[in-house]
């Protein structure tokens, strides 16, 4: 009666609902309005049966196909970020060792 699923014909609720019901408990006494619910207006769960074999392998298949996609394009950009950060070091010229200096003439004359 509250959510309109079909229940056995002596319940008048579904599990679902008794079990809300039974979290929110009201007083023995206290009177309950229960509108009454015409066939028309009950909710009904339409079985949808499941895809064919067929469906679910080409479903798959493109759920694989995007996956092998996504990996390329991943690895190619973690190779592209790898390569332009190493690039910068692999050209500049090398330093001798113990000299990190340069020398030069002075424009000051004695």
């Amino acid at each position: 009666m509250k959510c309109g699923k079909d229940t056995k014909s002596d319940q008048f609720f579904c599990q679902e609902c008794q079990e809300e019901m039974e979290r929110y408990p009201v007083k023995p006494d206290t009177p309950v309005y229960l509108p009454p619910v015409t066939r028309q207006e009950r909710k009904t769960q339409r079985f949808t049966p499941p895809p064919a074999p067929e469906e679910q392998v080409a479903q798959l298949r493109r759920t694989n196909h995007r996956l092998r996609v996504f990996l390329l394009l991943a690895v190619l950009a973690l190779g592209l970020v790898c390569y332009l950060w190493l690039w910068p070091k692999e050209t500049q010229e090398p330093m001798d060792k113990g000299r990190n200096y340069t020398v030069g003439t002075s424009k000051t004359e004695p």
